[in-house]
């Protein structure tokens, strides 16, 4: 899993007209044109700069793919949580330059303000190539495992994972086959092979970027062998048992035995026919996919939304938004998205633009009072003023939050103006309420692959005496390669107002579950 990092977006079609314009006189001048598009399904919304029943095509293939996730892992149908948001560019160099990373062909982010996965379109017609489907199916496992396996596991694993089910294919009937050999990735056995402490017990990040792809191909191979060898069943099951429950990599690695045998064992099985599983049942899909065009200001706010949230440069994407701010004075959606990126800049140059961007927010709610975006920036915004006004009186705290229940109940499945309330009590320096707890409790019911909503949540639990949920949660960051510190520093944290409780407790008998909790893990 490979988070968003930096660079411009400088391959994305453009307006007719307008190739090899510089983006502010594209911003001065927007000229009609075909634009965007976005297909809404029931899982998912989708951009591509493609062709519209190209789109609808891809659409449906990522909802069977779901389906057959959910078939093939026993998870129940219907969707969990908020939608996922997937860009669909022209190729894997399109990604890469969005990255600013070579070697890339797609990305996931799993962020407060809305998850999202950037992936290509690319046919391929060699099947030693990573073809667009691969890659949005790779990336889109990673949202599974978090949406649906919510605990921790080791980077080979995370990886592994994802290529493991994403050679799956469907016939013409919609029978699909899972395991399939990941042809791409043998290219990399003939390198020199990874050591097996390397797989389990290297942090990807530690890996340089021209060996990374050795690395998914031996953590596939590695989920591929402990799925299938018959020799050997159990074993992975336990070792992320373990793993998930907090023992040491190193520890949680005695469940394959001796390390010695696991990498002889797996370099015999780089050489031999893997073997796959068919479905008994097709699962097809029959919902509905509404594909719309967007106009001319809609599809560049497309492309400045995906910039201003790939790119590390911030400025650039703001200083689009400003030229197409006095192109379209009296339209809210421009100035909300402005007012989110002149917030960005002001976060990464720690300025002063705090003020531009809620001078942007006002008028966006001027245009608009219902603006959801906006109305919850306002608030942050508002409520970051306020944590440093000393002596803010609570009716102005109370004005803040109250932008946020309507945001919420207006977009009842947005978790954003849910972890907003629940982090103003903190700012403020004040004890949650029980409808603070409530409310992070339903924002990571609704992106629990959100590091931000888990962390906020983990100490929602804390905060209420459920300590052991409270440090599952943190585990899951602290074995996140992206959110790695984070979970290690709350885990602290946590075992201190874990003690601390105990402390003003006293002894407690041993039996304090209820028989659900015990039941269930709760």
């Amino acid at each position: 899993m490979t988070m968003i990092r930096t660079a411009l977006i400088r391959h994305l079609r453009l307006p007719p007209g307008m190739l090899g314009l510089c983006l502010s006189l594209l911003l001065a001048a927007p000229a009609a044109a075909q634009g965007w598009l976005r297909a809404d399904t029931p899982n998912f919304v989708i951009y591509s700069d493609g062709y519209p029943h190209e789109l609808r095509r891809w659409a449906k293939k990522v909802e069977m793919y779901d389906s057959a996730m959910r078939s093939y892992f026993g998870r129940p149908g219907g969707r969990k949580g908020a939608r996922l948001t997937i860009y669909m560019l022209k190729d894997d160099r399109a990604v890469a330059r969005i990255a600013g990373q070579s070697y890339l062909a797609g990305l996931y982010s799993p962020s407060s303000e809305g998850s999202y996965a950037v992936t290509n379109r690319k046919p391929t017609y060699f099947k030693e190539n990573m073809s667009g489907q691969q890659t949005l199916f790779h990336e889109y496992a990673h949202h599974f495992m978090y949406r649906h396996f919510p605990a921790a596991y080791p980077v080979w694993y995370r990886e592994g994972f994802a290529e493991y089910v994403a050679t799956v294919e469907f016939d013409a009937d919609g029978y699909w086959k899972f395991g399939l050999p990941a042809i791409h990735r043998r290219k990399h056995f003939a390198k020199k092979p990874l050591a097996i402490e390397t797989i389990l017990f290297t942090d990807v990040d530690q890996i340089k970027a021209k060996r990374r792809s050795t690395f998914y191909a031996w953590s596939w191979l590695l989920v591929h062998m402990l799925n299938t060898d018959g020799a050997r069943d159990g074993q992975l099951r336990t070792y992320l048992d373990r793993f998930g429950a907090g023992e040491g990599a190193r520890s949680a690695a005695k469940a394959f035995g001796d390390l010695g045998l696991l990498e002889s064992q797996l370099r015999a099985y780089a050489n031999s026919a893997q073997p796959y599983r068919r479905s008994a049942n097709p699962v097809s899909f029959t919902g509905n996919i509404r594909v719309t065009t967007l106009g001319p200001v809609e599809s560049l706010l497309a492309e400045l939304r995906l910039m201003r949230r790939a790119s590390r440069n911030h400025k650039a994407p703001r200083d689009a938004l400003r030229k197409l701010a006095r192109t379209y004075p009296r339209n809210a959606e421009v100035f909300a998205e402005l007012a989110l990126a002149e917030r960005d800049v002001a976060r990464k140059t720690r300025s002063a633009g705090y003020d531009l961007a809620e001078t942007a927010v006002d008028r966006a709610l001027s245009i608009n009072p219902l603006h959801v975006r906006a109305n919850i920036l306002k608030a942050e915004l508002t409520i970051r003023r306020l944590s440093a006004t000393h002596g803010a009186s609570p009716a102005d705290w109370n004005k803040a939050r109250l932008r946020l229940i309507h945001a919420a109940r207006q977009s009842p499945d947005d978790p954003l103006p849910y972890l907003r309330l629940f982090s103003s009590y903190s700012r403020q320096g004040k004890k949650p309420p029980q409808s603070a707890h409530r409310a992070i409790a339903r924002a990571f019911a609704l992106q629990p692959e959100s590091s931000d909503i888990r962390l906020a949540y983990a100490f929602s639990l804390a905060m209420q005496g459920k300590h052991d949920r409270a440090t599952r949660h943190a585990r899951v960051l602290a074995s996140d390669p992206h959110a790695a510190k984070l979970g290690r520093r709350a885990l602290v944290t946590l075992d201190r107002m874990r003690k601390a409780d105990a402390a003003r407790a006293g002894p407690k008998p041993a039996a304090t579950q209820t028989a659900h909790e015990q039941a269930t893990g709760e």
